[in-house]
């Protein structure tokens, strides 16, 4: 583990596919500790019980935003990289599911 102050990353935009063109939005060295804050897959559209997903995600444009990618120093294409999760803290006390026609865990991606 090295001894290097953490890296926190707080993204401004996200993206919504993965991809090798989007551009790092953080450099860390091997070893090196990150704080990473991620948004919800609404982002922060639902936030009560008065925040029907019908309305609240009508005019979504994307859903699922990705935090990243994150750029680490020395690693190369075809490298594998491990990474060990140590804590995830909620930034509420709630959380959200929907089903939703054509929406969904279960919805066909074709």
């Amino acid at each position: 583990m090295s001894s290097k102050t953490p890296v926190e990353v707080i993204p401004e935009t996200f993206s919504y596919v993965f991809s090798p063109y989007r551009e790092p939005i953080a450099r860390v060295s091997q070893g090196q500790r990150v704080i990473i804050h991620c948004e919800d897959a609404f982002e922060s559209r639902i936030l009560s019980t008065q925040d029907l997903p019908s309305h609240s995600l009508a005019n979504a444009k994307f859903l699922n935003p990705q935090t990243g990618p994150i750029y680490v120093e020395g690693a190369e294409p075809g490298d594998v990289l491990a990474v060990s999760i140590e804590d995830i803290e909620p930034t509420r006390d709630f959380a959200v599911s929907c089903l939703i026609p054509f929406f969904g865990g279960l919805t066909s991606t074709t």
